[in-house]
C-alpha cells in the first residue's frame, strides 16, 4: 500500500466556475486576466496494485480497468515526439483498446481520442518540440478534467483527421 497526495479542486468562493490555464497558453482568453482562479486542498489517497485485485475492475462499474495484451506498434520512449506516428499508429490502436474493452461494436461504435497533448516533465525541461512544432506539455499538479466545451467541438475535426490518416 502506497499513501499519496493529491490536490483536489474547491468549490471557488465566488461561486463562478474554477479555471486554470497553464503555460502552455502563451496568451489567455479575452477577458481573462489572471491563469487560475481555483483553490485546492491536498488529500492523501490509499494507492493500491490493481493487478493483485480480488476482482476483475470493469471500466464501467469501477472507473477504471485493466487492459492486457495492448500492441501500439509505437514504441512511445524512442518516438514519442513524432506527431504524425502517434496520430496513425497510437491513437487508432488506443481507440480500439476502448471499444474492445467496453464490449466492442455491439456496445460502442467507436472511441475518439482528442485534444493531443504529449507530457514529459523531462522533455518539457529539456525543451524538446513534437515534430509538429508543438510544445511538449508538463504534468497537472492537482486532479483535474481536460473536456471542456471548446475540446467537445474540436473533437469532431481531430477525429476526421485522424480518420483520414488511417485510410
Amino acid at each position: 500500500m502506497t499513501i499519496a497526495t493529491v490536490s483536489h479542486a474547491l468549490p471557488t468562493l465566488d461561486g463562478k466556475l474554477s479555471y486554470a490555464y497553464d503555460n502552455s497558453f502563451k496568451e489567455l482568453p479575452s477577458g481573462v486576466t489572471q491563469r487560475g482562479n481555483g483553490r485546492s486542498e491536498a488529500l492523501s489517497i490509499e494507492i493500491k496494485d490493481a493487478r493483485s485485485a480480488q476482482f476483475e475492475p470493469s471500466l464501467v462499474k469501477n472507473g477504471y480497468c485493466l487492459a492486457t495484451d495492448f500492441d501500439s506498434q509505437l514504441d512511445l520512449e524512442q518516438e514519442g515526439l513524432d506527431s504524425d506516428r502517434i496520430l496513425a499508429l497510437y491513437y487508432p490502436a488506443v481507440s480500439k483498446l476502448i471499444v474492445d474493452v467496453l464490449g466492442g461494436p455491439k456496445n460502442v461504435s467507436r472511441a475518439i481520442v482528442f485534444d493531443h497533448t504529449i507530457r514529459s516533465r523531462v522533455r518539457r525541461e529539456k525543451g524538446e518540440k513534437e515534430s509538429n512544432g508543438e510544445n511538449v506539455g508538463g504534468y497537472a499538479s492537482r486532479a483535474h478534467n481536460d473536456n471542456t466545451s471548446d475540446s467537445a467541438k474540436t473533437s469532431r475535426s481531430f477525429a476526421s483527421k485522424t480518420a483520414r490518416g488511417r485510410r
